[in-house]
């Protein structure tokens, strides 16, 4: 999720999390509202940022790439759940 700012994730970076069970992410989820989150699904891991929720219509994912579109994702396709709390960006060293 890289647009060359401030908030892009570079390939290879780390990124720190905190562990959410879906009703404590559904508790704390309107005061995270635009914060990135991991999310699992049955068929893999996604990282988006978080821009709107609604207990009827489920959560709208946003990408910073400007080439994915806004998706909304349901509550009960999501397996587990991650606040990320910090990013490092890699460090390249030279040998």
């Amino acid at each position: 999720m890289e647009n060359g700012t401030h908030e892009s994730f570079e390939k290879g970076c780390y990124v720190f999390t905190e562990p959410f069970s879906i009703e404590e992410f559904k508790e704390n989820i309107a005061n995270n509202l635009d914060s990135f989150w991991i999310i699992g699904r049955k068929d893999g891991y996604t990282l988006k940022q978080i821009t709107q929720y609604t207990e009827e219509y489920g959560i709208r994912c946003h990408s910073l790439n400007p080439e994915y579109q806004d998706f909304i994702m349901k509550l009960e396709d999501i397996t587990c759940i991650f606040l990320v709390t910090a990013s490092q960006t890699k460090i390249k060293r030279s040998i």
